[in-house]
């Protein structure tokens, strides 16, 4: 019995590494073709040159920030933890969003600062895409043997199923422009660093993503390795096409 419940763990695992491929191949086919074809429009006469460069820039940085993503998903868990002060980076990713950070001056950590303010970035971005830029803001503080980072906003909210969907590779809440990684990457981020990242919506409107890290700081490799290893997975998400 346990040798049959770990080949059906390990088809499943398959399974979902070659949905994962086929996705992440069909995402970067898509700012390629795209950038193709504004090229060609302008060879054609139909754009200007200007427009046509201006239109192929950005679907070269919809492509990079595609392979970032990528790349930070397939460290499986690998960070390199170094002293930090977590209220430092906070402090500096929020103005340079220009939204306001509320948490102490200073707060001594040891993690990642690279793939925090990556993670950072991510939500922050989820907050100005999803919350229509309504009250964004950033909070830092500590609940018992966590340290609590928040990114909040006051827009709409997120629909009940996109909440239980939130976090799926390529899954997207709704038809806005973006690559639907970002929480995948901050939860991949949280998870590295021996944490996780909550959602939900605020009692009084908006939502509310939660990056919840161990005072202890990150994990050695080989326990953050483990534990994915032996998490189990929850079912695949359709994506709404942008």
């Amino acid at each position: 019995e346990a040798f049959n419940h770990m080949l059906e763990r390990l088809e499943a695992f398959l399974e979902r590494e070659k949905r994962f491929t086929r996705d992440a191949a069909h995402e970067l086919r898509t700012p390629v073709a795209a950038a193709l074809a504004q090229l060609e429009a302008a060879e054609g006469g139909y754009l200007s040159e200007g427009e046509a460069l201006q239109a192929t820039k950005e679907e070269l940085l919809r492509m990079k920030r595609l392979v970032e993503a990528l790349l930070v998903l397939a460290r499986e868990g690998r960070v390199t933890p170094v002293p930090l002060d977590l209220a430092a980076l906070a402090r500096e990713e929020a103005r340079a969003f220009g939204v306001p950070y509320r948490g102490p001056e200073t707060l001594p950590y040891e993690g990642d600062p690279l793939l925090l303010a990556q993670a950072l970035r991510n939500l922050l971005r989820n907050a100005f895409l999803h919350g229509e830029g309504k009250g964004v803001e950033v909070r830092l503080s500590q609940e018992g043997e966590d340290l609590v980072l928040e990114v909040k906003d006051e827009g709409p909210g997120m629909p009940e199923e996109a909440l239980k969907e939130a976090g799926r590779p390529f899954f997207r809440a709704s038809p806005k422009p973006g690559e639907g990684l970002g929480l995948s990457v901050a939860k991949k981020v949280a998870e590295a660093h021996g944490g996780e990242v909550t959602v939900e919506n605020a009692p009084g409107g908006g939502s509310a993503f939660v990056v919840w890290l161990p005072i202890s700081g990150a994990p050695p490799p080989a326990v953050v390795a483990a534990a994915s290893a032996t998490a189990p997975e929850p079912p695949s998400a359709s994506h709404v096409p942008s």
